[in-house]
């Protein structure tokens, strides 16, 4: 049975005075089932990501993309157990002054939490043409 997933992307911003950024992933919070699921780039990657913000260094990218990807193991251990998991999600992508940021929240409608990250993940991430409805 569907269900309304709640998403981000998450995007590396290293210079906030531009405000440039690239997406770089996608969590997926499923309200009824109390499940998160996410997608990165692996941190070999990074090669996109260094010519676009030529001269990062690439540890930068990939330290950003660890501190991220144990932030988000935590949060989808712990909303099993927690009285508010909502609350828990809004903290995980509240804006912040910081090299990652969340993206506005959208709604999309699956089975599978991680089947949608992995779609959504593939149009906005790797930026494939079509989004499997």
């Amino acid at each position: 049975m569907k269900q309304a997933f709640h998403y981000n992307l998450i995007r590396f911003q290293p210079d906030v005075e531009t405000g440039e950024f690239a997406n770089i992933g996608v969590v997926v919070y499923a309200p009824e089932t109390r499940a998160l699921a996410f997608r990165l780039l692996a941190p070999w990657q990074h090669q996109r990501i260094t010519s676009f913000f030529s001269p990062l260094d690439m540890k930068v990218f990939q330290g950003a993309l660890a501190v991220v990807q144990t932030e988000l193991q935590r949060v989808q251990k712990l909303l099993p157990s927690v009285a508010n998991p909502a609350a828990l999600h809004e903290e995980l992508i509240r804006p912040r002054e910081d090299i990652i940021r969340y993206a506005h929240t959208g709604v999309i409608l699956g089975d599978d939490p991680q089947a949608s990250a992995d779609e959504l993940f593939s149009r906005y991430v790797q930026r494939e043409q079509s989004l499997a409805a």
